[in-house]
């Protein structure tokens, strides 16, 4: 990834596109983290997501509390039960009930995972088209030939691994903040 930024700046000083740079800038940047995470939308879905959590969270522990006390029922049982075949056979049925109880549970939570995970992918993808088509519009509308994507000036890592990585991956050192258009794009999205 780093390359590819590298080489594709590299190309563009190169290729002649210099001036891009230069006075009279034609280039626009949006922090797209901080757009995400202030569009409107996209903290609606998000507390969207957040209740559809909370209320399988809240339907998984019903249903382990419903497990436990088929458990305990069934260990009343025995200690209760004289070993006879009727006795042998209900417990029998009830150890099968419990284990099938398990794996319905763990594979209801499994797919609520999965299910969840996916609705996120593709919110994330449709709030990127917008970004891009909004940052599109707003640099047609402005004459620019091109818009970067910016981040936070923090980094967060905490490991030298995580803080090579997160400076590797931002190609823009410093820009002047008058070519900054994410609160236009921002305001564009929420209207």
């Amino acid at each position: 990834m780093v390359r590819f930024v590298s080489f594709s700046l590299l190309a563009i000083v190169l290729l002649g596109s210099a001036p891009v740079f230069g006075q009279g800038s034609s280039v626009g940047f949006v922090n797209v983290q901080k757009v995400i995470f202030e569009y409107k939308k996209t903290q609606e879905i998000t507390k969207t997501f957040e209740n559809r959590i909370r209320l399988e969270r809240n339907l998984i522990r019903q249903k382990r509390e419903a497990l436990r006390a088929k458990l305990e029922a069934l260990r009343e049982q025995e200690s209760e039960a004289i070993e006879r075949n009727a006795a042998l056979l209900e417990r029998a049925k009830k150890q099968k009930e419990i284990a099938l109880d398990e794996v319905e549970i763990e594979l209801h939570e499994k797919n609520t995972l999965i299910q969840l995970e996916q609705d996120l992918v593709q919110h994330m993808k449709k709030v990127y088209r917008e970004v891009r088509r909004e940052s599109e519009a707003i640099a047609r509308e402005r004459g620019l030939k091109m818009v970067l994507m910016i981040s936070d000036d923090k980094i967060g890592g905490r490991t030298r691994e995580e803080v090579s990585s997160e400076i590797l991956v931002r190609p823009v050192l410093w820009f002047d903040p008058s070519l900054d258009l994410t609160s236009e794009l921002l305001q564009r999205l929420n209207n």
